[in-house]
């Protein structure tokens, strides 16, 4: 049953990163640590679309927020990324491989 709930994990994972909001505010926590209140750039996202955004990815473990007094700062979740990424790397390879064989017919 762990190996189902991982599979469930990296769908929703990859699901959630279809949003360029989603990503962008992925982005900004991965450059630095953030406050929530920073993650929303200026005339781009307000802070009620950035607490969405942040909220649906806080469900994929992609990160981690800890209070600090009344924000709450957010880091990427490096664990929950490389797994992301493994999975990735892993179906590039596939369709590396099937690529190569389609070419060689």
């Amino acid at each position: 049953m762990e190996g189902s709930a991982s599979a469930i994990d990296l769908g929703l994972s990859l699901r959630t990163l279809t949003d360029a909001n989603r990503r962008e505010s992925l982005k900004i926590i991965y450059l630095a640590e953030q406050p929530m209140l920073s993650t929303a750039e200026p005339g781009e996202l307000s802070q009620q679309t950035t607490s969405h955004q942040l909220e649906a990815l806080g469900k994929t473990g992609l990160f981690i927020n800890t209070p600090e007094g009344p924000q709450q700062v957010f880091a990427v979740n490096s664990d929950r990324f490389a797994a992301v990424r493994s999975y990735l790397d892993g179906v590039w390879t596939v369709f590396g491989r099937s690529s190569s064989l389609t070419s060689s017919r």
